[in-house]
């Protein structure tokens, strides 16, 4: 399995039920074109919290897509970057209403 972490911010002037409602759209999206095995709902970050040690980055949502292997990553990340609708809208959507987004690409298959 390879998964994808979201890390970003709330863009300035925008509910957090925008972006649930884009993100959730552009998971299903996901789903249904056989692009993610899944999809994590949003989450947000508890800095309070003393499990929480990251003083480097300000993100404070947090969201997941997981890939059943490298071949349907590859074809998630193909499918991006060809821009095509309905993806690329759904995409632009959820990347409008965030800000500082970072991403980190995690494997727990062993795959190379």
């Amino acid at each position: 399995m390879q998964t994808l972490l979201n890390h970003f911010q709330l863009s300035a002037n925008m509910k957090i039920e925008q972006l649930e409602k884009a993100w959730a759209e552009f998971g299903n999206h996901l789903l249904t074109q056989h692009l993610a095995s899944q999809v994590s709902e949003l989450h947000r970050r508890i800095e309070s919290s003393d499990f929480d040690t990251d003083e480097q980055r300000p993100h404070t949502h947090l969201a997941m897509i997981h890939f059943k292997d490298a071949a349907q990553a590859a074809r998630a990340w193909k499918a991006i970057e060809e821009n095509t609708e309905p993806l690329a809208g759904l995409h632009r959507e959820v990347m409008r209403l965030v800000k500082a987004p970072e991403f980190t690409f995690w494997d727990s298959s062993g795959d190379k």
